[in-house]
């Protein structure tokens, strides 16, 4: 009997978790969503009740993972384009719409990765930081408006399932705890006030792993 074709399969077979582990760094294309929801708005001369309602907002994911052990990840990812609107709500829902700004988000991760290295289904939870740079503000009316720049905490959850050595797909759901000091500017003078946005991250992408 020819043992050669079995030997060879389960040659294989051995080699493959050692084929995962070998790739240690990984490319990431895809997208995020932004659920923001209602968010809190704090200052001076905001009566009871002042809340905002901010848009969702969609942008695209571009990643990079590497593999620092065969269960730790340091991740970085940035989101660009997209674009939120924040309209008055609660004891402002009379103010309307306010601004409309464009997001660039970027944050960064240490996942810890579940399962043996070899296993197609990995599921991951990670902790880090947020940046969400705010630009393009678009005033609906008529003052000139300023939002700060913010770095805050965050966190996620996912899982990535690898189709072979190379190609993955990845899904995350991730928290931050941003937020933006705004200036309202008119001719009567300015007026301060900061949002807490606290979005709901979504993430669905394609990976390279090399």
């Amino acid at each position: 009997m020819n043992r050669t074709p079995l030997a060879l399969c389960l040659a294989l077979l051995a080699a493959a978790p050692a084929f995962a582990q070998d790739a240690r760094n990984r490319l990431d294309l895809g997208v995020l969503y932004n659920s923001h929801g209602d968010a809190l708005i704090n200052g001076r001369g905001y009566p009871p009740g002042a809340d905002v309602e901010v848009g969702n907002s969609t942008s695209v994911l571009l990643g990079y993972e590497y593999m620092a052990t065969p269960s730790i990840g340091l991740q970085l990812n940035a989101g660009v384009g997209g674009s939120v609107t924040v309209e008055g709500a609660g004891s402002l829902s009379s103010q309307g719409r306010l601004l409309k700004a464009d997001l660039f988000t970027a944050s960064g991760f240490v996942n810890w990765h579940f399962f043996d290295p070899g296993s197609a289904l990995r599921p991951f939870l990670g902790v880090g930081f947020n940046y969400t740079s705010f630009s393009g503000i678009r005033s609906y009316n008529g003052q000139s408006v300023d939002m700060s720049n913010d770095w805050s905490l965050a966190a996620q959850a996912g899982a990535r399932y690898a189709f072979d050595r190379n190609w993955s797909m990845s899904v995350s759901l991730g928290l931050n705890w941003s937020k933006s000091d705004v200036s309202f500017s008119s001719g009567s003078g300015t007026q301060k006030a900061q949002i807490e946005f606290r979005p709901v991250v979504v993430g669905v992408s394609v990976g390279y792993s090399f």
